[in-house]
């Protein structure tokens, strides 16, 4: 079987809005949980996680997916589990 590691799946325009919004969304989730009074583990679960680095079916652009968002997020989870039904996709962040 190939290494597919390092190949960059190509995404539609919902694909680019949806992780538009999770690239907004996980800083805000973050930066509230660290604010709680109680002591909270942020974990972050992607079950659909890709290989983390899309190409934009459209511009060509290189577009950041939702593990390599949430590795940069800036206010960092404890633990982070991605899973994918391509096991080398994922190979980069474990």
């Amino acid at each position: 079987m190939p290494d597919d590691s390092n190949v960059d799946d190509v995404i539609g325009f919902w694909s680019e809005i949806k992780l538009e919004i999770i690239g907004k969304y996980l800083p805000a989730y973050t930066t509230i949980l660290s604010k709680q009074n109680a002591r909270f583990t942020r974990i972050y679960i992607d079950a659909f996680a890709g290989s983390g680095r899309h190409i934009a079916k459209k511009s060509g652009d290189v577009v950041a997916g939702s593990p390599s968002l949430a590795l940069s997020t800036l206010l960092p989870f404890h633990e982070f589990h991605f899973i994918d039904i391509e096991g080398a996709k994922i190979h980069r962040f474990s």
